[in-house]
């Protein structure tokens, strides 16, 4: 056991991360306890993502469940509770850990026959996010346990992962796979069926899971133990449907145990029955000893100090914390509430945060009534936006950052609203808030009257930095040509994207991350089709929806590497030329100027250029999106651009 600082020095208190823990229930306290850990984490823009986070989603039935993703794997992990445990003062929640590969995974292939032909499954991702309701599938995906232990008044908690370092299970009778008369030996009699890195894989999680237990209670653990035993390995009985264990010289059983809090005397190294000499005890620092090499890096000894930063202490950590600001607009029926919906829907299954601001006109907002009640809405004063809303904005945002942590915040006007009398006061938040862009739904059908008629329609197109024209599936082709040449005489430089029930591809329009499309299917990493990336397949599964496919709006994504760094000024000068049919850039690339990596973000005409959080990327490249881009835009220019001579 190795303490990392005098014992009782920082007593720790379980109430920083869980206020409302109850000790006399410990069943429901450790499952809350858990729940809190990883709600509280994943809320927080930028810090999930630094701990190593990508996706997280309640997956209960009946008991608490999770599936996650995390930095580094394709995969997705399962964590479910199992029991309870309460020894002395010691309450122990054990929960089960699983891991269940991408098809494509090259780990699929150290599973058992049986469990990779599972991955093949069309209904394999549906059961992996409902898995506690599949106990048969899941058992084929178990990689070990981990468990949460709180002392009685919660002053001390642990954090403990144990797994197997090979899970090897062994064909007693073989596996052959009917085919011919004879059939095709998958595995011959007692050959390994499965031979799986179970606690390596296991361990990726448990890192991640530990440093947001580090941030959570803003101080590191105060010691670290480790021990290792001889594991088992298993054979199967086809014949019996049986599986025993058998000692194993290839398998060992290794555990990692983290302590917060006040730390109470080592674990005693003698031989004794419990142990019986197969621990591996490290001693006190105080001793001495230094953190074993292979944990010396690990985040979960610096996490607490990532903290809740602000907008201005975003650079000294390396992350930008602020929020993504859209403000979204259009005369009434445009369809705003329904691309609400969608929009929500989508970053909800990316594991983000939406929060939205309203305002509507009257003394109800219905419009908060159609949203779902789990998003967090702020109302304005009774009142058009544009004499109500001016002053209160501020008001407004402060609020919801005080309670929330959203990835996005949407400003949603009332139909009758004129976004140039906002645009003044988003100025004054852009140091709480990254201003993305100026939203505006069209109405295909009446929109032409809608400008005859109205001078607040004219100006949301005009005060556009993209345009949706929505309900075109009502629309023959000449009509959607000629509102289109109406809409580009309004504003020449807003991208126009096509859609019906106001669903588009956030993915393409608002995503704040970064993906790498060249491992898409398509054309290839330097001209990857939009329609061709599985990266949004998931948005359309849903039968209660109506759907309108991309691929008809001729989206395109194209990837343009780089091996050299470019100058600032160039960079800015290129922006400034971009076409209208590109509306989005994103990236990382090297300027001259500086010594780290930038993050490059373009839309609607507006760019940021600012420091990348992981220093340690090693990919170059921008992903330029928009529409009919082979005519209309050539990578290989732009880049050439770019470069010095």
């Amino acid at each position: 056991m190795i303490n990392t600082k005098t014992a009782g020095v920082n007593p720790m208190n379980i109430s920083e991360i869980h206020p409302n823990f109850n000790v006399a229930t410990p069943e429901a306290g450790i499952q809350e306890l858990l729940r809190s850990i990883l709600i509280r984490t994943n809320l927080i823009p930028g810090i999930r993502y630094r701990i190593g986070w990508r996706g997280l989603k309640d997956s209960s039935h009946g008991m608490e469940a999770w599936t996650a993703r995390i930095d580094g794997l394709p995969g997705i992990f399962g964590i479910s509770f199992e029991r309870n445990d309460l020894k002395n003062d010691l309450q122990t929640g054990r929960f089960a850990l699983y891991y269940f590969p991408s098809p494509e995974e090259e780990l699929i292939e150290r599973l058992s026959v049986k469990a990779g032909i599972q991955a093949q499954q069309q209904d394999y991702l549906e059961k992996v996010r409902d898995f506690l309701r599949h106990p048969e599938f899941q058992g084929m995906f178990f990689i070990g346990s981990v468990r949460l232990m709180v002392k009685s008044g919660g002053k001390q908690l642990m954090l403990e992962l144990e797994s197997m370092t090979r899970q090897i299970v062994i064909s007693k009778n073989g596996i052959t796979l009917p085919a011919g008369d004879e059939g095709v030996e998958l595995v011959p009699p007692d050959g390994i069926d499965q031979d799986f890195p179970a606690f390596d894989t296991a361990y990726r999680f448990f890192r991640v899971l530990a440093a947001s237990l580090t941030f959570n209670l803003g101080e590191p653990p105060v010691f670290l133990d480790c021990y290792q035993s001889p594991g088992p390995e298993y054979v199967s009985d086809a014949a019996t449907g049986l599986c025993h264990q058998v000692e194993s010289s290839r398998a060992e059983m290794r555990s990692v145990c983290l302590g917060f809090g006040l730390v109470e005397a080592k674990r005693d190294p003698t031989n004794t029955k419990e142990n019986k000499g197969k621990f591996r005890l490290l001693n006190s620092l105080s001793e001495g000893e230094t953190v074993p090499k292979e944990y010396v890096d690990e985040l979960w000894w610096e996490a607490h100090r990532i903290g809740n930063f602000s907008a201005e202490s975003g650079e000294l950590s390396g992350i930008d914390n602020r929020p993504q600001l859209i403000l979204v607009t259009g005369f009434l029926g445009s369809g705003k509430t329904s691309f609400l919906q969608h929009f929500i829907e989508y970053q909800g299954q990316m594991n983000r945060f939406t929060a939205v601001i309203q305002n509507e006109i009257g003394e109800v907002g219905l419009d908060a009534k159609l949203l779902d009640q789990g998003y967090a809405v702020t109302e304005m004063d009774e009142g058009c936006v544009c004499c109500t809303l001016v002053g209160n904005l501020k008001a407004a945002v402060n609020g919801i950052l005080k309670e929330y942590r959203p990835d996005f915040i949407i400003l949603e006007t009332t139909g009758l609203a004129n976004p140039f009398n906002l645009l003044d006061e988003l100025d004054e938040l852009k140091e709480i808030l990254r201003f993305d862009s100026v939203t505006t739904l069209v109405d295909g059908l009446n929109i032409e009257e809608s400008l005859d008629r109205y001078n607040t329609a004219v100006n949301q197109v005009k005060a556009s930095d993209l345009i949706i024209l929505n309900k075109v599936d009502l629309l023959d082709s000449e009509s959607i040509k000629r509102i289109t040449r109406i809409l580009r005489h309004l504003n020449p430089g807003a991208p126009i994207i096509n859609s019906s029930y106001g669903d588009v591809n956030p993915a393409l329009l608002f995503d704040p991350g970064l993906t790498n499309r060249s491992t898409c299917q398509g054309e290839g990493p330097n001209n990857t089709k939009a329609s061709d990336c599985g990266c949004h397949n998931h948005y359309h599964n849903s039968e209660d929806h109506h759907h309108h496919s991309h691929m008809s709006d001729d989206l395109s994504a194209l990837k343009i590497d780089f091996s050299n760094a470019v100058d600032k000024d160039r960079l800015i000068g290129a922006l400034s030329e971009i076409p209208q049919s590109v509306y989005r850039i994103k990236g990382v690339i090297d300027l001259q100027q500086y010594d780290y990596p930038m993050l490059v973000q373009f839309v609607g005409g507006r760019y940021e250029i600012s420091r990348y959080p992981d220093a340690d990327f090693n990919e170059r490249y921008l992903i330029v999106i928009g529409q009919d881009l082979t005519d209309s835009f050539s990578g290989k220019s732009f880049k050439s651009s770019l470069e010095v001579v």
